[in-house]
């Protein structure tokens, strides 16, 4: 079973509770918003991820309109590292004012 939240605590305490970190992945396009990431120290964590602050992984998350997705596991079970950063129902992005993104 999976469970998508939104939830500031719940998000960091997912993270920390596998010993990774918030990171954001910068493009080399200056208009383009920094992709949320998380980084596990025993596995991929996305090409050129940085470490960033919680308040900084938070607005990014916002701006991009995604939500954590994660394995919830029974009870006494430890969770799963599986998540995925997946798109917020219903979310659609700001508007420049000539219907760009």
């Amino acid at each position: 079973m999976t469970r998508l939240t939104t939830d500031p605590d719940e998000i960091r305490q997912f993270v920390e509770s596998h010993d990774a970190v918030p990171a954001l992945i910068y493009s080399d396009d200056p208009r383009e918003l920094p992709v949320p990431a998380v980084i596990f120290p025993s596995g991929p964590s996305g090409r050129g991820a940085q470490e960033v602050t919680w308040p900084e992984f938070l607005t990014a998350l916002e701006a991009s309109g995604l939500a954590l997705r994660y394995a919830v596991a029974a009870p006494g079970v430890r969770t799963p590292a599986f998540f995925e950063l997946a798109q917020r129902e219903g979310w659609v992005p700001p508007s420049d004012g000539h219907g760009r993104p």
